[in-house]
């Protein structure tokens, strides 16, 4: 049974049914080993979250289903890209224009192919 609980500016799913009381986002099951890493999780998500409809609807889909599975590295890089202005973005993620860092490009393609992925199985 799941109960909801606000906090950190996100909605929470709490899994009362959990003997260890895992907490989830969005109702997907995540295991954290400290209240840090689940901070910053929410951290990434809150700043996914773009001044443009059509960020959020690429950015946060993938930081709920992929940011958690890159590595050390990916998940810097990422957070590195959130800090380029939403215009920026938007042009790379349309391929109106490419990113100038070669480490930008290769995140920006992840997504896309993360995006595709999540298209596909629908």
């Amino acid at each position: 049974m799941f109960k909801t609980n606000r906090g950190y500016g996100s909605l929470w799913l709490v899994d009362e049914s959990a003997s260890d009381g895992r907490i989830g986002y969005d109702g997907i099951m995540n295991d954290f080993n400290t209240d840090f890493e689940r901070a910053e999780f929410n951290r990434v998500i809150w700043h996914s979250r773009r001044g443009m409809l059509e960020l959020d609807l690429v950015l946060e889909p993938f930081v709920r289903n992929s940011y958690r599975l890159l590595d050390a590295d990916g998940q810097a890089l990422y957070r590195r890209l959130l800090t380029c202005e939403d215009q920026e973005l938007y042009n790379w993620f349309l391929k109106k224009e490419p990113a100038t860092d070669a480490g930008l490009i290769s995140m920006v393609e992840t997504i896309l192919a993360a995006s595709r992925e999540r298209a596909q199985q629908s």
